[in-house]
């Protein structure tokens, strides 16, 4: 078993553009290898081989919105959502890790 984490923002992927008539531009370039550089030191020494498991987790700062105002400031509103319920979307997520 293999287990490590990663500190990075969570990022979607993006589509790549068509930007003249056979050039293709991919706005996630610089994200993906930040992140493969950041990965890279958890790689193991051999690849590994057979069908593989992923459990990938993502943290999201809450929006002031979410927050109490006054002196109870540091408080949880009670209608605050538990799980992330904007966008990104997980599966645009999960796109990018997998990618």
């Amino acid at each position: 078993m293999l287990r490590f984490q990663v500190n990075y923002k969570p990022t979607p992927l993006k589509r790549p553009r068509l930007v003249k008539s056979n050039i293709v531009y991919d706005p996630s370039k610089k994200d993906k290898k930040d992140w493969l550089n950041l990965c890279r030191k958890y790689a193991p020494p051999v690849p590994l081989a057979g069908p593989l498991r992923m459990n990938i987790e993502f943290y999201f700062a809450r929006p002031k919105c979410h927050y109490r105002t006054g002196k109870y400031s540091k408080e949880l509103k009670a209608t605050a959502p538990h799980i992330h319920t904007n966008m990104p979307d997980i599966d645009n997520l999960s796109k990018f890790i997998l990618d």
